[in-house]
This record gives C-alpha cells, structure tokens and sequence, in this order.
C-alpha cells in the first residue's frame, strides 16, 4: 500500500485501522477501514485487495451426522466483521436460536435488529457503522 503511495494508519486500539489514500475523482484524500477493501476502486489503485472469509459448510456431511430420519432446523448466519469486532459469532447464535427455535416469543428481524443494537459502541450513540447481518432458517 504505501509502495503504491498509500499510508496505513494503525491507531494504538487496531480494530480501527486505516488506508488513506488520493481519490483521483474527487481530488482528495480519502480513508478506508481495513475490512471494507470489497468492490473499493480507489483503494485498489493503492494495493488493497479483498479476501473474504468463507466458511462452507457441507450440508450432506449434516444429514449424514443426524441421520435419525426425523427433519432437522437449524440457521444459518452471515454477518460483516464489523459486528464480530463487538460481539462473538457464540453471542450473535445464542440471541438468534432464541427467535428460530421458539424458546422465546420474539422474530429473527427484530433480534437482528437488537444484536446489532447490542453489538454498537457505547461511546457513540447511534452508530450502526459496518453492522450487517442476515440469518436465514433452514430445515433438512
């Protein structure tokens, strides 16, 4: 990055960590967080690449494992590292299996809505910066 002319700038608490670089359209200097190089063009000029974290999970090797015969629920959740800089992908499960699996009256919507709101820095009101979360139900 910095070779390419960009800087990093990695404050004292990391997890907010920074490209600067030139934005040649809007003729000025513009920052970007570490985790957000996917689909950035002007970053790229700089030497940011994406390289997501996949997990993939097999859902045969599931149905091989819980071959009792009888349907089986479970969920599926994909979440920006924005909200798993806050909480453990464990806490996001346990709040979302509540809603899915019916041990409490509640929608998956609306307790997605509460993760993240739990999830937001206490220091600044408001802020939903870089949180996004999907969940979805599957039953095998």
């Amino acid at each position: 990055v910095e070779r390419m002319g960009g800087k990093v700038h990695i404050p004292p608490h990391p997890i907010n960590a920074r490209v600067v670089a030139f934005d040649r359209f809007r003729h000025e200097m513009v920052t970007l967080g570490m985790s957000r190089a996917i689909g950035d063009w002007y970053h790229g000029e700089v030497g940011v690449i994406a390289e997501p974290i996949v997990d993939v999970v097999d859902l045969d090797d599931i149905i091989r494992q819980d071959s009792a015969g009888a349907a089986k629920e479970y969920f599926v959740v994909s979440a920006c590292d924005g909200l798993y800089d806050h909480r453990t992908k464990e806490f996001v499960a346990a709040h979302l299996a509540k809603c899915f699996f019916a041990e409490q009256e509640c929608h998956p919507v609306v307790e997605s809505v509460n993760i993240i709101d739990l999830a937001t820095p206490t220091k600044v009101a408001g802020y939903h910066d870089d949180m996004t979360l999907s969940a979805l139900r599957i039953i095998l």
